[in-house]
């Protein structure tokens, strides 16, 4: 089979040869591989009693079969893959339907987003992304929610157009 991917993976082994060891190459193709299949999993529509079981009964195989895909031509280590893979979707679920962990992203995400918000506040997140500010935020965040909690809706509101958690 003549992948895109594998094509890639060999151009960019090329192009990094002497910036990357063996092992370090190795695993920068199992990561990106790994986020990039994970990235074209599909999420629930809705929260799910156990996403571990969700990925097992409804996600594994397709992510096996894209691994099987690719390893015709490029060899990949497949439980180094899989548990990639599910980490990856792990935190994809979790960004959508915990909104504590899509508030901890939030700030790093906005750090490194200048298109997306004003100069001086991508400057202050930037500057003031420590673990502590973190958590400070964090429970101002959590107060607020307590505070108006009958505001808001108790399932994240999951945007059609853009595929991001309102609310």
């Amino acid at each position: 089979m003549n992948l895109k991917t594998v094509q890639q993976i060999t151009n960019i082994k090329k192009l990094l040869e002497s910036e990357f060891t063996g092992a370090d190459f190795d695993t920068l193709v199992h990561v990106s591989i790994a986020r990039a299949i994970s990235l074209e999993l599909p999420l629930p529509t809705n929260e799910v009693a156990s996403v571990e079981v969700h990925f097992q009964n409804a996600i594994a195989m397709t992510a096996g079969d894209i691994i099987s895909k690719i390893n015709e031509d490029y060899i990949l280590d497949v439980n180094r893959m899989m548990s990639l893979i599910r980490q990856f979707y792990m935190l994809r679920y979790r960004l959508v339907f915990s909104p504590k962990d899509f508030s901890k992203a939030l700030s790093m995400i906005a750090a490194t987003s200048p298109d997306t918000l004003p100069g001086e506040v991508v400057e202050n997140l930037a500057r003031y992304n420590t673990e502590g500010v973190n958590s400070a935020f964090d429970c101002l965040v959590w107060a607020l929610r307590e505070d108006f909690v009958e505001a808001v809706p108790a399932e994240p509101v999951i945007s059609t157009t853009a595929n991001v958690v309102e609310g």
